[in-house]
């Protein structure tokens, strides 16, 4: 069993983004990576391997 990260982003339209690490899960393998779009923003829910990885992504996100 390993342990994977969550991030969570959400991208609204007028350009704001917010991104953050929500949640773990304890399992065999990754879950899989999802989003949903509405109509104000588009939601993403990725899947890491590290804490680390998922800071990173966090950081790189919200530069963008």
């Amino acid at each position: 069993m390993k342990k994977y990260y969550c991030v969570a982003t959400t991208i609204y339209d007028d350009g704001l983004v917010l991104s953050n690490v929500v949640s773990t899960k304890i399992t065999e393998k990754r879950p899989q990576s999802k989003m949903r779009v509405s109509t104000n923003a588009d939601y993403y829910w990725d899947w890491f391997d590290t804490l680390e990885e998922a800071k990173e992504f966090v950081l790189i996100t919200k530069k963008k």
